[in-house]
């Protein structure tokens, strides 16, 4: 079995929204390193956790391509709440470099977690609905 590369992925992305973006980064890069390729759900898991490393350092357009990387690679799953979490990533990517595009994005999230009846991560991203830049 080979799930240390995947635990370390979640785990990432739990500690970035704790504001532990060292230890974050640390196990995102443990897990890029070891994770198979075919392993669809650590290679997302590990570019959300690192988008939203890099979008708090600041390094916008890096963060945003790996989350469109995340989002492409959850998409054909039938993982709902991979891709909603992928989907809630880029969105507070896109909150950070402060684009337009994040309430539409995290309302996508939002209806994924609703579809999936994660009303958990339906409120997350319901939250950053209200709190993304305006359309222009």
């Amino acid at each position: 079995m080979h799930v240390r590369p995947t635990v370390a992925a979640y785990l990432a992305a739990v500690l970035v929204q704790e504001g532990r973006t060292a230890d974050a980064e640390e196990l995102a890069r443990f897990a890029e390193s070891h994770a198979w390729e075919d392993d669809i759900v650590t290679q997302v898991m590990w570019r959300v956790a690192r988008a939203q490393v890099l979008a708090r350092a600041g390094e916008a357009a890096k963060a945003e391509r790996l989350a469109r990387e995340a989002v492409v690679l959850a998409a054909p799953t039938d993982f709902l709440d991979l891709q909603a979490t992928a989907l809630l990533a880029l969105a507070r990517v896109l909150r950070a470099a402060e684009s337009p595009e994040a309430g539409t994005v995290a309302a996508q999230a939002r209806a994924v977690y609703e579809l999936k009846g994660n009303i958990v991560g339906a409120g997350w991203a319901a939250r950053l609905v209200e709190t993304a830049p305006a359309p222009e």
